[in-house]
């Protein structure tokens, strides 16, 4: 079903009072069918091959802004975490695990010692 609608409308683009006409049409859409879905028919077989960031999070602290602005080279920021604290695993900005610090042949790595809970709400 297709309806034309005129409507009018003042416009002062140019300080003067003009009126112009503006045509409208509604649109309907068809009914959305149900479709199975198989893997295959989404194309998604590259998902396991994708790359993803992983941040790991030390800890958090709040400063001042005038604190900021002193900050040099080998000022020192006091962190809340205390030394032996496991850090947050982050993928995408929320936390999926929780991790020990390791040092392996002179690199950080991360032990996973819990996962978040697959439903948990934010």
């Amino acid at each position: 079903m297709k309806e034309n609608i005129s409507l009018e409308r003042n416009t002062n683009a140019t300080r003067l009072e003009r009126r112009q006409k503006v045509e409208v049409n509604t649109i309907e859409f068809g009914e959305f069918g149900k479709k199975e879905v198989k893997n295959n028919d989404l194309g998604i077989e590259f998902i396991p091959k994708l790359k993803m960031d992983i941040r790991v999070e030390l800890s958090k602290t709040k400063i001042k802004a005038k604190d900021v602005l002193e900050l040099k080279p080998g000022k020192v920021i006091k962190l809340d975490a205390i030394a032996g604290d496991h850090v947050d695993v982050l993928l995408n900005s929320e936390r999926i695990a929780k991790g020990e610090v390791l040092v392996l042949d002179g690199s950080y790595g991360i032990r996973i010692s819990s996962m978040r809970k697959k439903n948990k709400e934010k």
